[in-house]
This record gives structure tokens, sequence and C-alpha cells, in this order.
């Protein structure tokens, strides 16, 4: 998994996915919202030469984030908060 990221304190939170492989890469989203361990969020999938534009939902609540790719690879998760 990626490091950890903050993710309390904004109301519009968004992420921008991408990797470097040649085929499609399943990223599962996991968040810690109580401080007692990680849960799915979501399993989004990244086609190859392609970033996913993903939006929480208004008001979403977590504490921290952290991306996991199902397969060796590079890859980028740019979130951006409002």
């Amino acid at each position: 998994p990626s490091d950890p990221y903050l993710m309390t304190n904004y109301d519009r939170k968004r992420v921008e996915l991408s990797h470097n492989a040649q085929t499609a890469v399943s990223i599962r989203m996991e968040v810690n919202v109580d401080h007692t361990g990680w849960h799915t969020y979501a399993m989004l999938t990244v086609p190859a030469g392609k970033t996913l534009r993903h939006t929480f939902p208004e008001g979403y609540a977590a504490h921290w984030v952290r991306v996991c790719a199902d397969r060796n690879c590079q890859a980028t998760a740019f979130f951006i908060y409002e």
C-alpha cells in the first residue's frame, strides 16, 4: 500500500489516479475512519494510459486514505481538497 494521506477538515475531495502499466490496473482505495484499521472505500479500475478521476461525496469524512494497486507498477494518486 501507499503511505497514508491525511483526509480530514475538507468538505470537497477528489482524487486522480494513473499508472505506467501496459494494461488496466485495479486500485483499492482504503480509509481509516475511526483509528481502528483500514476499510475498503472503493475498487477502481484505471485504464492504461488514462487518468481516472473520482469525486468523494460532499462532506465525506475519514482520517486517513491510502491506495493499493493489484499489480507491480508505478501508480500515482493525486488528492485535491477544497
